[in-house]
């Protein structure tokens, strides 16, 4: 396997030298809902490619009002848990509480990295949840029924899991922990509380994605579907432009269209957000464009036609779990170190890190759950929010964390690149609201590598 390659960039454009749903539903700001981004990074593998118009009023009343009935509705639900014993396969599963679904959430890109823990993480948190996928395709968490360790972990749990996966029958793998998140996660889809369904963005798939939002009558949406690499963007800008713009706009009119209100949270990224007055459009490479013209469009919607969207920017996501940025590669590269000296075969080849210098803003894909989370409660339609760590990082910084973590010696090469860091994000916005970030980075970083040391999960580029 080689390590190395030159041509490949990461999503900011900088180069790098290495290679049954329920009845109840509560109403939040005037609709019907409860009361998910783009990974960049720093080094690529050469062997692993780079994935209705609603009644108006002032989003600040309408997101006080979703306040006061998210914590009314709140204190109702946590009077109707319930808990039950649930055969699946011939293995009984006794659920721990479980919260009724009081609200059905659909996911777009739900087999991607930040898809996969947006399921996990509101069907813990007693959602119905409508796992969105490509059509034809099957998400990796529900192929052999198993559920990776990661999944549902929360830093507030503080509960780690030595097991590989957890059978969605039940119970942990022996010597296992029980993380309560998890248990819930796999009580909810036991009692069918998270499904999937093929969701076609494309330009043929128009009458199946208004016939899917008809079907469904989704509470809220959570947008994450998309292309989110930099590098072949240069290849194919249009692709980009049909998948990321042309795609959400199919969205948008599909919910418009069909005639359910609901709250839309859309995706967006730091490299690509609605233009500011007096701010010039200068993307550095498609992908950013493509991101740009997203969240323009869909604030545009909400403008014209009274949609409740809200757009979220993360920063630079980082974490377990099926991801193709630079802190998933020096994690894979640290497993395969790692493997190598036990069975004594020659180790990988040098890993090459473009520059010690350069610094991004890495942010748990976990937080950022939480974060669209927190929109989907307490957002005020037609915004904007940015959600980042608020510290930047040296990549340098990362390389030590792995040399430090790993069990292996690390050999690495760092580059000299002067490419521009991006300029810090500031996320105070979303912080108003009661989010802030609970991973630190060496959360994160211990995290994905016991998820590389598992062999898990592959890259996913599309959901």
């Amino acid at each position: 396997m080689s390590w190395s390659g030159e041509s490949e960039a990461s999503e900011d454009g900088t180069k790098y030298n290495n290679s049954t749903r329920s009845e109840e539903r509560m109403e939040l700001g005037g609709k019907m809902q409860l009361g998910e981004a783009a990974e960049t990074g720093g080094a690529t593998s050469s062997s692993e490619p780079m994935e209705s118009r609603g009644a108006k009023q002032s989003g600040e009343e309408m997101a006080t009002k979703g306040a006061q009935r998210s914590n009314e509705s709140s204190k109702a639900v946590a009077a109707e848990l319930s808990s039950e014993s649930i055969e699946v396969d011939g293995a009984e599963f006794h659920a721990i509480t479980i919260p009724k679904a009081v609200g059905r959430l659909f996911i777009t890109g739900a087999n991607g990295f930040c898809g996969s823990h947006a399921v996990s993480h509101f069907a813990a948190a007693g959602w119905e949840v409508v796992a969105g996928v490509r059509p034809g395709s099957q998400p990796f968490w529900a192929e052999s029924g198993s559920v990776p360790t990661w999944f549902s972990k929360t830093a507030e749990s503080g509960v780690k899991s030595d097991a590989a996966s957890e059978r969605f029958s039940g119970g942990a793998a022996p010597g296992a922990e029980s993380d309560p998140a998890l248990e819930r996660f796999s009580g909810a889809v036991a009692a069918g509380h998270v499904s999937i369904e093929p969701c076609d963005l494309s330009s043929s798939g128009g009458d199946s994605l208004r016939q899917l939002i008809d079907d469904i009558r989704p509470d809220a949406i959570l947008h994450l579907a998309g292309l989110n690499a930099a590098a072949p963007s240069w290849t194919d800008p249009t692709g980009y432009i049909e998948v990321n713009v042309m795609g959400t706009l199919r969205l948008l009119e599909a919910v418009r269209t069909a005639g359910h209100p609901c709250r839309i949270i859309v995706a967006g990224s730091m490299l690509g957000s609605a233009l500011r007055e007096g701010e010039e459009l200068n993307p550095p490479h498609p992908y950013s464009l493509s991101k740009s013209l997203q969240a323009a469009a869909a604030l545009s919607w909400h403008a014209m036609y009274g949609m409740d969207v809200i757009v979220a920017v993360p920063s630079n996501l980082v974490g377990p779990g099926p991801s193709a940025g630079l802190n998933r590669l020096l994690a894979r590269y640290a497993a395969s170190c790692e493997e190598a000296a036990i069975s004594g075969s020659q180790s990988p080849p040098v890993f090459r890190l473009s520059s010690a210098t350069e610094q991004r803003d890495f942010l748990d894909v976990r937080d950022a759950v939480r974060g669209y989370e927190t929109l989907l409660e307490r957002g005020i339609p037609g915004r904007s929010y940015a959600m980042a760590s608020g510290r930047m990082t040296p990549l340098g910084e990362l390389a030590e964390l792995y040399i430090e973590l790993s069990k292996a010696p690390l050999m690495l090469e760092i580059g000299n690149s002067h490419a521009v860091s991006p300029l810090p994000t500031d996320s105070s916005a979303l912080r108003e609201l009661g989010w802030q970030p609970l991973f630190t980075l060496r959360q994160s970083v211990e995290d994905t590598l016991a998820d590389s040391r598992n062999g898990s999960h592959s890259t996913t580029r599309n959901g």
